[in-house]
């Protein structure tokens, strides 16, 4: 109760300093380790507010991204439906909030993004972005796609699974999933990597190049496959050494580097730079809309000046019963109050969603509810989960084996701060001294053995099946 009611104090103090006097309400809960959830109510207004604050100090915690049904070009996702399907591979997900803006046909997030080290797309947009390195280090700032292969004189690339069809060279992927058309006036070179791991930003990455594709028609890339298409009189000045197979290393990097990237998305426009806001976002990233800095529901990022507290930030809006929304101006000042130094605004309007676990915490404006968007920031806590574990049950009492030795166990498990968590039959320690089993696609399969029980081990929890053979 204690730390509730420091984070509580630090806060309204915090209010009071930046004029946000009608404050009536604060919830504050953990939601993992090292992370608070704060609900902050303003009635007067109406103006409400939630508000994640990350520890970056516990080195377990990061902050991840993922796209809508893990590929490009397939169309939308709900941020609640992205944070169920990784709880559900396993993830241990805090939190959730939508991320960048998208357009283009067919829709996709608009900026560059690399996922858990991948790179996966990038462009050369003069917006604001968001990188977060695999030691915890978070950066706001412009960090436009660069590329290029050093051949007899240096082709350069204008970007990475960009929708951008005006182009001289550009590297398409694996995560591009709909076929590309072969078109006049364009060669294309097939390549693969030469190993399987990812492709990693700001660094040299080696593929072999198999083959040029002379048919017309559309192609398909399968894993671990890549298509360089360069316009044909841009190719002329590296047709020679393309005129057999052979190896290639391609630089796929950002403008400014930042090493070891393991997150990258992007937003529009930068709220807080150097502990400073700016006198006005009109102009700024290419924004000209008095409405879009206006008021409206919002979704926001930003982080201390030691990088040691992460803040994700959603403000409800266009509903004068419920929340009236914030601007562009106020939601820096609201940032700057709450120490950050840093700050990026993200899409906002009907796309604004703050999930805990995977249940909406906001109140999305649109009427339809929550909006299918194309990727999302996810708060990720890598604590062993049987550490992090409050109550663990076998929801089956017995297993009577007779034609049948295939069984899906159905676990319940709440965490330390009252959530449910996602185990696998991987996650928990299972052991019999009197029963032969073995365990695949979180199903255990009964080999043998005699009458006996089945104990699962969940850190210090336990629970246990008995287990019988009939004739």
């Amino acid at each position: 109760m204690g730390k509730a009611v420091r984070y509580k104090t630090t806060i309204l103090i915090l209010f009071i300093s930046i004029g946000i006097h009608a404050f009536d309400t604060l919830k504050v809960s953990g939601i993992g380790p090292g992370m608070v959830y704060y609900k902050i109510t303003d009635k007067e207004k109406p103006l409400i507010i939630d508000l994640i604050e990350i520890d970056l100090t516990v080195k377990s915690n990061k902050i991840e991204m993922v796209i809508a049904n893990d590929v490009l070009n397939k169309g939308g996702e709900k941020t609640s439906e992205m944070s169920a399907r990784k709880m559900n591979e396993g993830l241990f997900v805090t939190a959730a909030i939508n991320a960048d803006f998208f357009g283009w046909q067919p829709p996709q997030a608009q900026n560059s993004m690399i996922i858990k080290s991948d790179y996966l797309k990038g462009v050369k947009l003069n917006r604001g972005m968001f990188a977060f390195t695999e030691d915890n280090s978070p950066h706001i700032g412009y960090f436009p796609f660069y590329g290029f292969l050093n051949l007899s004189d240096t082709l350069y690339l204008d970007g990475l699974n960009s929708q951008d069809t005006s182009f001289n060279a550009m590297l398409y992927s694996y995560w591009w999933s709909i076929p590309i058309k072969i078109r006049d006036g364009f060669t294309y070179l097939l390549l693969e990597k030469t190993d399987e791991e990812k492709v990693r930003a700001n660094t040299f990455n080696e593929f072999n190049f198999t083959k040029r594709l002379e048919a017309k028609g559309d192609i398909s890339l399968v894993e671990n496959q890549f298509m360089l298409v360069v316009k044909d009189n841009y190719f002329l000045n590296y047709a020679d050494y393309f005129s057999q197979p052979d190896r290639l290393n391609i630089f796929l990097g950002t403008k400014i580097r930042i090493e070891n990237l393991n997150t990258m998305t992007g937003g529009l426009p930068i709220l807080v730079s150097e502990g400073r806001k700016y006198e006005t976002y009109i102009g700024r990233e290419g924004l000209s809309s008095d409405k879009f800095a206006g008021l409206n529901p919002r979704t926001a990022i930003g982080y201390n000046k030691e990088k040691t507290k992460f803040y994700f930030i959603t403000v409800d809006g266009r509903n004068p019963e419920h929340s009236i929304g914030i601007s562009l101006t106020d939601l820096a000042d609201f940032l700057l109050g709450i120490g950050c130094y840093d700050a990026l605004n993200l899409d906002g309007g009907g796309s604004t969603t703050m999930t805990l676990r995977d249940s909406v915490v906001n109140k999305p404006s649109d009427i339809s509810g929550e909006r299918k968007v194309f990727n999302a920031l996810l708060a990720v806590s890598y604590e062993q989960k049987n550490e992090l574990i409050e109550k663990f049950d076998i929801l089956e009492n017995n297993i009577l084996v007779k034609s049948e030795k295939e069984y899906e166990l159905k676990i319940n498990a709440v965490d330390k701060w009252g959530f449910r968590i996602n185990l696998n039959l991987t996650d928990i320690d299972i052991k019999s001294p009197a029963i032969k089993f073995r365990v695949e696609n979180n199903r255990i399969i009964i080999e043998g053995g005699r009458p006996g029980f089945i104990i699962f081990n969940a850190g210090i929890h336990y629970d246990k099946i008995w287990v019988e053979f009939l004739q």
